[in-house]
């Protein structure tokens, strides 16, 4: 407390030389606001708390098609398989995209990429 007091009544001094005209009240009170304002000549340190995450869209929730009944494609062109397995292979990654999202640990989050990356070189194969 001592130490602070000497150094407000230096820089009142200082003050006080600079514009003689000025109350010795006053550049006491000048000079203790600049001190409360650097803590005696430091950079007041603010706590900083941590950055916000940045909010991801939650991606949209897929359909699933029900499994049970026949499949249609037995008597469909090539063309049509193609754009069949597309679907089916489109609605694979949408599922682990979603997987992805919720998943917690980064672990986790690596091997549904790494099944995500699968997914799409066989789609890229196909078309």
């Amino acid at each position: 407390m001592a130490n602070a007091i000497v150094k407000i009544n230096r820089r009142a001094k200082a003050i006080q030389r600079a514009q003689p005209g000025k109350a010795w009240k006053a550049c006491i009170q000048q000079a203790s606001r600049e001190y409360r304002a650097t803590k005696g000549g430091k950079k007041k340190t603010v706590k900083r708390s941590a950055p916000k995450k940045s909010r991801r869209s939650a991606p949209k929730k897929t359909s699933h098609s029900p499994r049970s009944g026949g499949s249609s494609l037995s008597k469909a062109t090539p063309a049509q398989l193609k754009s069949a397995l597309l679907r089916q292979l489109k609605e694979k990654e949408d599922r682990a995209v979603l997987q992805k999202y919720h998943a917690k640990k980064k672990r986790v989050k690596n091997k549904i990429q790494k099944r995500i990356v699968a997914i799409r070189k066989e789609a890229r194969k196909l078309s």
